[in-house]
């Protein structure tokens, strides 16, 4: 995670630092972590090359930091 925001609607977004160029596509959801723990799941929005952003979902331990993680699954 790269910026953490709200849009105009007051939802939370953040951008990742990832994007099509590592064939993200829109509308797929993926999980947020920091270290070991579980902290939310997002689904992008709006994706570019090497960025892409995402709407935060299903907050669990939040908020969502810049420098967490975001992965497609957890292991």
């Amino acid at each position: 995670v790269t910026e953490s925001f709200k849009n105009a609607a007051g939802d939370d977004m953040v951008v990742i630092n990832e994007g099509s160029n590592r064939g993200l596509k829109e509308n797929v959801m993926m999980n947020v972590s920091r270290g070991d723990a579980f902290i939310a799941t997002i689904v992008l929005t709006t994706i570019e090359p090497t960025r892409a952003v995402g709407k935060v979902t299903n907050v669990r331990t939040g908020p969502v930091q810049n420098g967490d993680s975001v992965l497609s699954r957890l292991d």
